[in-house]
């Protein structure tokens, strides 16, 4: 698995997947290479990581370096049984090109869990109309149990905060 965006959450991904017996790779711009979590992981530059990686799991925030990160130049780099995963941000898959690498065949599959423009367009619904190996959601991937606890309770703290 190949890991773009190695922070909290990108290196809990990583845990998962190295419990499901997967060896883990990834590439994070921002984090230092003394990193203590790179005493687990591999650290690879993104091409690099596209190349090698049978799942891509995107975990970096949207910037402007990050738009359209991956696009047609990466997909072509990809193993064509490779899937990539999207929970991070809309906008960081350019969406026509992934839309045209699953149709291709360029790519196995692809679970983007956001898209640039949410709700989505009929235009977009339109680019990924008839796709089979494509899952749609809508920004639900971190919703569970706990994340809504977590979020209650942050909620809750600040009130109290600001009464007390």
């Amino acid at each position: 698995m190949g890991i773009i965006g190695f922070g909290s959450i990108g290196q809990v991904v990583g845990e998962k997947a190295r419990g499901m017996g997967m060896e883990v790779i990834a590439y994070d711009a921002m984090m230092s290479a003394d990193h203590s979590a790179w005493d687990t992981t591999r650290r690879v530059e993104l091409d690099d990581l596209v190349a090698q990686s049978d799942v891509i799991s995107l975990h970096c925030p949207k910037l402007p370096e990050t738009i359209d990160l991956m696009d047609a130049r990466q997909f072509s780099r990809m193993k064509p049984e490779a899937v990539l995963i999207n929970s991070a941000r809309g906008g960081i898959v350019n969406e026509a090109d992934c839309s045209a690498a699953l149709r291709a065949g360029k790519l196995a599959g692809a679970a983007l869990d956001t898209l640039d423009v949410e709700p989505i367009t009929p235009e977009v619904g339109a680019l990924f109309q008839g796709i089979e190996n494509l899952i749609l959601t809508p920004h639900v991937a971190g919703v569970t149990k706990e994340s809504n606890r977590r979020i209650a309770e942050v909620a809750a703290e600040n009130v109290r905060r600001v009464l007390g």
